[in-house]
């Protein structure tokens, strides 16, 4: 966040989100920087009843930043007019676009001049987290529910993570491929997987906190207990499109209901590929099952339908023989259910070349 050290009492008409002032006595005015920069504008006497208007960037060490550095500038200070008729200028700036704007008066009056870029070109990291909030939805108690966050690097210079810390009742890290202390290259993401087990009905909060060389990054954390026991998810119906070769993209076309009485919190979906009709370790030399797909249902309302179309593809396995798709709902057991044996429904097929 960019600070803003307010010098002088003359007060600059509010233009802009947020504006800077000026002496009395003299032409400064100084604004701090993300980069902890003072960004200073003023003027100088240049004869004949004009004045100079500058605008320069000191550290807090009050030294001249070098002008190399900083992507707006080619020198240090930096004239922007030479034909002021006051000695008066004020400053203010636009964090967002790092955009200073200096005002002063010539014959034709008051005018403005912008100076764009006023950020470091130094190599630095920039932390970014997708999504920035996490909203679990209702979830069963006794069940539990999974969600990603991903973390990237949207800087030019590695970035450090610090200890990740989950907080909140019923929220846990579970898992992903971040973890402490890790460095990530420019460009590179990593993921953190948080879970949701509410211990009892009601609401729950809690936060997701991400340190880093840059900056510490907080994802706030929701989600709603609800009873269960009285949810019940079956898969009612599936096809298969453009099947079936080996190697050749498919679709596969699922309805789910939840034929209970209480609504059910996210679960997930999944298609296996299997040479029985039930899900587990291959045999005969045959391979294990292969996940072919998975689809993350936020909920389902007591009565409701959903329906999707997932593609997959088989890939590596003896043609000219039977096989089965076996589609499980609720695949990760994170719904308590009536009923937890109907879950599964599979379909024979026959693979060709």
């Amino acid at each position: 966040m960019r600070k803003v050290l307010i010098l002088g009492c003359v007060l600059v008409a509010a233009v802009f989100t947020i504006t800077a002032t000026v002496w009395s006595d003299s032409s400064d005015s100084f604004y701090y920087s993300a980069e902890d920069w003072l960004i200073r504008a003023y003027s100088e006497d240049s004869g004949g009843g004009t004045f100079n208007v500058y605008i320069e960037v000191r550290d807090t060490a009050n030294s001249l930043v070098d002008a190399g550095t900083i992507t707006g500038l080619t020198t240090n200070p930096e004239k922007v007019a030479d034909n002021a008729t006051s000695p008066d200028v004020s400053l203010s700036f636009d964090p967002l676009s790092a955009t200073a704007y200096v005002f002063y008066t010539d014959a034709g009056g008051l005018q403005l001049q912008s100076v764009t870029g006023l950020d470091s070109n130094v190599p630095k990291p920039a932390i970014a987290v997708d999504p920035t909030a996490v909203n679990f939805g209702n979830v069963t108690v006794g069940g539990s529910s999974d969600r990603t966050v991903t973390v990237s690097n949207n800087g030019n210079a590695d970035l450090v993570l610090g200890a990740i810390g989950v907080t909140g009742t019923g929220f846990t890290r579970a898992g992903g491929t971040c973890a402490d202390n890790q460095t990530l290259a420019p460009g590179a993401s990593c993921t953190i997987t948080v879970r949701f087990t509410p211990p009892s009905g009601g609401n729950f909060a809690g936060n997701l906190s991400v340190p880093s060389n840059d900056r510490d990054v907080d994802v706030p954390l929701s989600g709603t207990g609800v009873a269960g026991g009285n949810t019940d998810l079956v898969i009612t119906s599936f096809s298969l499109g453009n099947c079936c070769e080996n190697n050749t993209p498919f679709t596969t076309t699922i309805t789910i209901k939840n034929q209970g009485t209480d609504a059910a919190g996210s679960f997930t979906v999944k298609g296996y590929f299997s040479v029985d009709d039930q899900i587990g370790p291959g045999f005969g030399g045959y391979p294990n099952d292969t996940l072919l797909f998975t689809w993350q249902v936020s909920g389902l309302n007591a009565g409701a339908t959903l329906t999707n179309t997932l593609e997959g593809v088989f890939s590596g396995y003896p043609v000219h023989n039977f096989y089965y798709i076996i589609l499980k709902v609720d695949a990760d057991d994170q719904v308590a259910e009536s009923d937890e044996t109907n879950n599964q429904k599979a379909l024979s097929l026959y693979i060709g070349r």
